[in-house]
């Protein structure tokens, strides 16, 4: 690898660790574990990074079109997660490549964050929401890539679709909404907050996919999710009075049910591709 490309690969690292605090999901997107064999002897370990996770990948071509992938995730707040999978491919000519892997995966989500009532992180929110999310969940999956072979560059498009069967589920947001002047004293907060649980609920979710791999060594994946998981949970009105370095609760309205929003996901992954050849 040239050291214009782990320059690159290193700088992309630092940009997605600088906003890790950004997610707020219930599901944990990992990007598909795809691959573009070049024969029955290819095996490979990969490893990435991305703003709410890292993990590392193995793949294993046994012959000319069936292999094995396995996958192991873990979490800047405690997240982890497996997957395995059978992988039936088949390279049709120099530039095309196809296969699918049919497999099972299991994952224990956890993300939380306190808060900022200062910082706008993206520049349509002026305020980070509080958020509690602690989710369980199996699920099987079918995932279909398609790889355009270059000299230097390979470009794949995967769809990974998703039957997910929720063991837990809890969720809980908090935002600030409304606030006095902070001169006044004491000082007047309303916060926005929401919260659902349940178990035992299957619900299908599908992740596109985007992969460009460098060279076969180093690759970047864009992913999103797609998902028919539109809960709505009862939603209320904090309003705090703070004086004198305390904070006081004096009212709490429900005023109806609010559509989650966390199940809708945009996620860029950097990876570097460590290759070997089975021996004979």
């Amino acid at each position: 690898m040239t050291f214009r490309i782990r320059l690159i690969f290193f700088f992309l690292i630092l940009i997605l660790n600088s906003c890790k605090f950004l997610n707020h999901t219930a599901y944990f997107a990992s990007p598909p574990n795809v691959n573009c064999f070049n024969s029955e002897k290819d095996k490979n370990l990969k490893v990435s990074l991305s703003s709410n996770h890292f993990e590392s990948q193995s793949n294993i071509a046994f012959s000319k079109h069936i292999g094995v992938s396995t996958g192991l995730y873990g979490g800047f707040h405690g997240q982890y997660g497996a997957e395995i999978a059978s992988i039936f491919y088949n390279r049709f000519s120099d530039k095309k490549y196809f296969e699918t892997q049919i497999g099972y995966g299991y994952f224990n989500n956890k993300t939380k964050f306190a808060g900022n009532e200062t910082m706008g992180y993206a520049f349509w929110f002026a305020i980070a929401p509080a958020h509690n999310i602690h989710t369980k969940y199996h699920k099987l999956f079918i995932q279909p890539t398609y790889f355009y072979v270059t000299k230097h560059v390979n470009f794949g498009i995967t769809i990974k679709l998703n039957a997910i069967y929720f063991t837990q589920y809890h969720y809980y947001y908090k935002k600030l909404t409304d606030w006095s002047n902070p001169d006044d004293d004491p000082i007047y907060k309303t916060y926005t907050t929401s919260t659902l649980d349940f178990t035992n609920k299957w619900n299908i979710l599908c992740e596109p996919v985007l992969t460009v791999q460098f060279k076969n060594v180093v690759y970047v994946q864009f992913s999103g999710i797609i998902s028919n998981m539109n809960y709505e949970s009862p939603t209320s009105f904090e309003e705090y009075r703070v004086y004198g370095g305390s904070t006081e609760l004096i009212s709490n309205k429900e005023y109806g049910h609010t559509r989650l929003r966390q199940h809708v996901s945009i996620l860029l992954t950097v990876g570097h591709i460590f290759n070997f050849k089975k021996k004979k």
